[in-house]
């Protein structure tokens, strides 16, 4: 029983590690990659927070299946894509969709 405790606070610990990085790379991308005014990307910055809360905590608790895609699948879907999707998002992107 101590042993499964330990291991659940060690995976909770990677993925708030992980769900850390997340948000960060959404707070990157509208406070510094964006090119509207400051006024708009804070407000834009607040408007995207729940969104950015909900990625977190489902990057916090899913990371282990993820990782097993990516080392059975690493083409499809990258680990860097999948931990920082802020910085992925826009038109010459990959991943926008018009």
């Amino acid at each position: 029983m101590i042993l499964a405790k330990r291991l659940v606070r060690i995976y909770l610990r990677i993925g708030a590690i992980l769900a850390a990085l997340v948000w960060s790379s959404f707070a990157y991308a509208l406070l510094f990659a964006a090119t509207a005014p400051l006024g708009d990307r804070l407000w834009a910055l607040l408007l995207v927070q729940p969104a950015a809360l909900v990625s977190a905590v489902l990057r916090l608790l899913f990371w282990l299946p993820s990782a097993v895609m990516w080392t059975t699948a690493p083409d499809l879907y990258t680990l860097v894509i999948w931990l920082a999707p802020g910085l992925y998002l826009g038109p010459s992107s990959r991943l926008y969709a018009p």
